[in-house]
C-alpha cells in the first residue's frame, strides 16, 4: 500500500477513536508469517507507525473525533428551549396555532421611514410601472411581501420558515408575521398566508377582493419558492394568477450603473436615506432558525424577526421613492449631497424601459425633465425620441452637439438624415467619412459612403 494512503488512513482511524494517539500497537507480523492479515480489531503496524509520525509533527491532532463530538455535544444541552406560548410572547405575538406563532405590528403611515413619508401609501401610483394598460391601483389591495428561508438554494428542500405581508389598514401600515417553531407547521402557515391573500382555504379567490403582490426580487425566489411549497402541500393553485409587482427590476434599470450593487440595503441607505443600525446579517438568518430547531436557541430570534420587519417597510417605502425617479427624475435623493452622480437615475435606461412598454410620451416626458442632467445615452434616446415624433428641428442639435463632440452614434444619425430626409448629399458624406476614420473595419459605414458618392456623381452627370 501507499504510504501516503497508509498515513491518511491511520489519520482517520485516530480521528474516528479506532486508534490511540500516537500507539505502535499492531502487527507487523504473526503466527501466519509476515504481510499476514491483522486479526480481527487490530490495527496494521503499517497504520500505527504512520499515526506515530503524524502525531509527532501535528500535537493537535491529538484529540480523536469522538472526543471532539463529546466537547461540543454540551453546548447543545445549554438552552433551555422555551414553550411555543413563551417564545410568542418573547417575540410579542400569539400562538395561532400549534407550532405557528402569529406576530402583528403596526406602523403608523404618518411615521415616515428613513426620509420617505409613508401617507401616500393610501392611494399608491403605479401608472409608472404597469403601463397604461393597466387597470388604477385602486381595484386591488397592495400586499407586500418578503420570506426568510432555510437556504437560497430553492427546489424542494428549501422551506420558508418566516414569511411576512404588509398592507394598508386605515392610517397604518399593518405588518403581519408568521414564524412556525418545527417542520410539521408549514402547512399551517402557508394557509394562514392564503387566507391573508384572500385566496380562500384551496388557494382559490374568495370574496374578500384582489390582491397586488409587491416583493423585492419575489419573481425570481419568493413566489417561485412558495408556489412549490404550497404544491408539495397540496393546498391548489396557491399564488398563481396574483398581480405581482417585482420592484427589483425597476430599481435595477435606474440605478444599476449608478450604484455598487442593487440589493435591498443599498436602496435603503441610497433611496430611502436609512441606515440599519444593530441588524441580523442576511446570510446568518438560517443558521439562527436551524439552531433554535436544533438546540432551541433563541437569543437572535427577535432580531431575525425585526429583521424581515424592516425589509417590509422598506419594501413599502421604496414604491413612492422608485415613481417619484421615473416620474420627476429632477427632484433631490437623499443620497444627492456629495455624490451626485452615483445618486442621479439612469434616464436613458428609464426610457428604454417605458419605451418597450409601448410608452413613448412618458419617455420623452421623463427625458425632458431630467435633460439638466443627462449623459450621453440619454441625449440620444431624447434625440430618437424627436426623430420618431418627426421633430427634426429639436433632434438635429442635439446630434450635432454629440457627433462634434465624437459620438459615433449620433455621426451616424446626421448621416442618415441627411441622406434620407434633407438630402444634402454633401452633408451626408462630410459625416461618413468621419465614421469611416473612427471604425474604418466598419463594413457598414464603408459600403454608405461608397453609396453616397455614387449617387453625387450620378447627380453631377445629371445636372453638373
Amino acid at each position: 500500500m501507499n504510504s501516503s494512503v497508509a498515513a491518511r488512513l491511520a489519520l482517520l482511524s485516530r480521528q474516528a477513536g479506532r486508534l490511540p494517539t500516537g500507539s505502535t500497537a499492531g502487527r507487523a507480523t504473526g503466527p501466519a508469517g509476515p504481510g499476514a492479515a491483522p486479526g480481527r480489531g487490530e490495527v496494521p503496524a503499517v497504520y500505527a507507525q504512520a499515526a506515530a509520525a503524524d502525531a509527532a509533527t501535528r500535537p493537535d491532532t491529538g484529540v480523536s473525533l469522538t472526543e471532539r463530538i463529546q466537547r461540543i455535544a454540551p453546548r447543545a444541552t445549554t438552552f433551555v428551549r422555551p414553550s411555543d406560548e413563551e417564545l410568542a410572547a418573547r417575540l410579542g405575538g400569539r400562538l395561532s396555532m400549534p407550532g405557528l406563532i402569529e406576530i402583528e405590528y403596526r406602523h403608523p403611515l404618518s411615521v415616515p421611514h428613513g426620509c420617505r413619508a409613508l401617507d401616500v401609501l393610501t392611494a399608491p401610483d403605479l401608472d409608472w410601472l404597469t403601463g397604461p394598460s393597466a387597470a388604477g391601483a385602486g381595484r386591488a389591495r397592495l400586499v407586500f411581501i418578503d420570506t426568510e428561508t432555510t437556504g437560497l438554494a430553492g427546489g424542494t428542500g428549501t422551506l420558508a420558515f418566516l414569511v411576512g405581508v404588509a398592507r394598508v389598514e386605515g392610517t397604518a401600515l399593518v405588518v403581519t408575521q408568521w414564524l412556525i417553531t418545527r417542520f410539521c407547521a408549514e402547512p399551517a402557515l402557508l394557509a394562514a398566508l392564503l387566507e391573508a391573500l384572500g385566496r380562500g382555504p384551496a388557494g382559490n379567490p374568495s370574496a374578500q377582493g384582489t390582491v397586488e403582490l409587491v416583493s423585492y426580487n419575489g419573481k425570481s425566489f419568493d413566489l417561485p419558492l412558495l408556489c412549490t411549497r404550497l404544491r408539495m402541500a397540496r393546498m391548489g393553485a396557491g399564488l398563481a394568477g396574483l398581480a405581482h409587482h417585482d420592484l427589483l427590476h425597476p430599481l435595477r434599470t435606474a440605478f444599476a450603473r449608478r450604484w455598487p450593487d442593487c440589493r435591498l440595503q443599498t436602496a435603503e441607505r441610497l433611496l430611502l436615506g436609512l441606515e440599519r443600525t444593530d441588524d441580523l446579517p442576511g446570510h446568518r438568518i438560517p443558521a439562527v432558525w436551524a439552531d433554535f430547531v436544533q438546540f432551541g436557541e433563541t437569543r437572535e430570534l427577535a432580531a431575525l424577526v425585526q429583521h424581515n420587519r424592516i425589509d417590509l417597510l422598506s419594501l413599502a417605502a421604496l414604491l413612492p421613492a422608485l415613481a417619484q425617479v421615473f416620474v420627476d427624475p429632477a427632484a433631490p435623493l437623499p443620497a444627492s449631497v456629495g455624490q451626485p452622480r452615483q445618486a442621479m437615475p439612469d434616464s436613458a435606461a428609464i426610457a428604454r424601459m417605458q419605451r418597450r412598454q409601448r410608452r413613448p410620451e412618458c419617455a420623452r416626458a421623463h427625458l425632458l425633465a431630467a435633460q439638466a442632467a443627462m449623459d450621453d445615452r440619454a441625449l440620444l434616446e431624447l434625440a430618437d425620441l424627436h426623430r420618431a415624433r418627426g421633430d427634426w428641428a429639436l433632434a438635429l442639435p442635439i446630434w450635432q452637439a454629440l457627433a462634434e463632440a465624437g459620438a459615433l452614434d449620433a455621426a451616424e444619425a446626421l448621416a442618415k438624415y441627411h441622406e434620407h430626409v434633407s438630402r444634402d448629399l454633401a452633408q451626408a458624406i462630410r459625416w461618413c467619412e468621419t465614421l469611416c476614420r473612427a471604425a474604418p473595419a466598419d463594413p457598414a459605414h464603408a459600403s454608405r459612403l461608397r453609396r453616397l458618392q455614387q449617387r453625387r456623381q450620378r447627380h453631377g452627370a445629371l445636372f453638373g
